[in-house]
């Protein structure tokens, strides 16, 4: 919005050096000026929006990984590290997976084994 304050200021420069000012150029500007402030109040409730959302994803992360030690009351820490053991609980999570469909495929061959024996 800087730019659109800087041309509306040279607007206004440029109008009181002619000493007119004419409806339509007043009208143009108070279009200008309440769409901008429209828009700065659009990205302040997404601004607030996102804000909510990424306090929301720290809270659950740090309540996953159980290193609330790292961060302090304010939101300052180290989450590097966090986000860092997010990742390799999510890698541990997959090797686990992985290793439990191995184990059901063998009980089931172990399984059937039997069964062909009996």
């Amino acid at each position: 919005m800087p730019e659109l304050t800087e041309q509306l200021l040279q607007r206004l420069a440029h109008d009181n050096a002619h000493e007119t000012r004419s409806a339509d150029t007043l009208q143009a500007m108070a279009t200008e000026i309440l769409a901008a402030r429209a828009r700065i109040a659009e990205l302040e409730s997404g601004a607030q929006t996102l804000g909510t959302i990424v306090d929301r994803q720290c809270r659950d992360v740090l309540a996953a990984t159980g290193l609330h030690h790292l961060i302090d009351d304010d939101g300052d820490g180290d989450w590097g590290l966090v986000w860092e053991r997010l990742a390799g609980m999510g890698a541990e999570l997959r090797a686990a997976t992985a290793r439990i469909a191995d184990l059901e495929s063998e009980a089931q061959a172990d399984q059937r084994a039997i069964e062909v024996q009996s």
